[in-house]
């Protein structure tokens, strides 16, 4: 998701990431390479784990081109070699992340508004303006897509890593990196009533009115 991650590659770099390294020991079928575009967008990082995972489940006799069918075997497996992409993940503040674990749960593009009931059926204490905010960032790193029916990924396999993160964690972690725009403003109308004096300021801070 940060900006310094490695550039996409193009649909025939895609291909020539998955052949060069074979030195002809075997082929790629088109529809594997296909598949391989599908879940990565050009992601050079989830590119390299498929590669090396569909490898890693091949026998050493096996000269036949690689399928979609082992591509689609080996996405979870990929996952797990590229378990380095968890450093990104933790770059990520708790609104962005549970909007992220949200949209992992749809297997269609999800609306804000649709993020905030899942969320809060998790019990998360958000609204939509703060998931609004979280989106911007993780759309411009080309995480994630935001069109007319809603957010949906551009790098599918991410979805697929994040859909297997609990909610209850990414709630029960500490997040001092964020304070979300609906924290925000509790705290500002808080303080607005403190400097106002009266009732309201005895009140907002929480102690017995004499």
């Amino acid at each position: 998701f940060h900006r310094e991650e490695l550039v996409r590659l193009e649909k025939a770099e895609v291909e020539d990431a998955l052949l060069r390294p074979l030195a002809g020991a075997y082929k790629w079928h088109s529809d594997a390479i296909a598949a391989v575009w599908k879940w990565t967008a050009g992601h050079p990082l989830f590119v390299a784990s498929i590669a090396a995972a569909v490898h890693n489940r091949r026998s050493s006799d096996n000269r036949g081109s690689v399928s979609a069918a082992e591509v689609e075997g080996s996405v979870d497996s990929a996952l797990r070699v590229a378990d380095t992409w968890e450093d990104a993940w933790l770059q990520l503040s708790r609104v962005q992340q549970l909007l992220l674990r949200a949209l992992g749960a749809f297997s269609v593009p999800a609306t804000i508004q649709q993020i905030v009931a899942l969320v809060r059926e998790w019990g998360g204490p958000y609204e939509s303006l703060d998931f609004l905010s979280a989106t911007q960032g993780i759309v411009e790193d080309g995480a994630i897509a935001d069109g007319p029916d809603g957010l949906s990924w551009q790098v599918p396999i991410i979805g697929r890593w994040i859909g297997r993160i609990d909610p209850a964690e990414i709630l029960s972690e500490t997040d001092d990196r964020q304070l979300t725009l609906t924290e925000a403003g509790r705290l500002a109308e808080r303080g607005r009533r403190v400097h106002a004096g009266g009732p309201p300021a005895v009140a907002a801070a929480g102690l017995p009115a004499g």
